[in-house]
């Protein structure tokens, strides 16, 4: 994984806002239970090719399917990009790396991501759920085991 416990960003809103305390400061993130690990996959989930951005960003490409009908197929290809996104550079390790079979709710598209740590016991919990109506991503949680 490029992300460790010392790696640092400034913190963004899903929609990539920056994100700004009560005081006026920019939030600063960090791999504390997993927040920068969080914020970098929703930028690699919900960026498309084209998209303007201020640093790397391996895009899903996920916009593309916007409008289709919510199948097994379509919830497959997501799976895919998915997989594809978070491993590329070295995001996570394909080896640490479980992406649940999709659970499909009317124009939803449910998952569930496990990530082991390297060199640890822990494991990295997120559950987040993509909607082809609205075109939104949200992670709902993150929790380590």
């Amino acid at each position: 994984m490029i992300l460790n416990r010392n790696s640092r960003d400034i913190t963004y809103t899903p929609d990539g806002d920056f994100m700004i305390s009560a005081e006026g400061n920019l939030n600063v993130s960090g791999m504390e239970h997993y927040q920068l690990l969080v914020e970098a996959i929703q930028k690699r989930l919900s960026a498309d090719l084209g998209d303007w951005r201020s640093g790397l960003i391996v895009p899903s490409n996920i916009g593309g399917i916007i409008g289709l009908e919510v199948t097994n197929t379509n919830a497959g290809v997501i799976r895919a990009q998915i997989l594809r996104t978070l491993t590329q550079y070295d995001l996570v390790d394909q080896e640490t790396i479980f992406l649940s079979p999709p659970v499909l709710d009317g124009s939803k598209i449910i998952f569930t991501l496990s990530i082991r740590i390297k060199n640890s016991n822990e494991i990295a919990g997120m559950y987040f759920t993509y909607d082809t109506r609205e075109n939104s991503f949200q992670a709902k949680t993150i929790a380590r085991n």
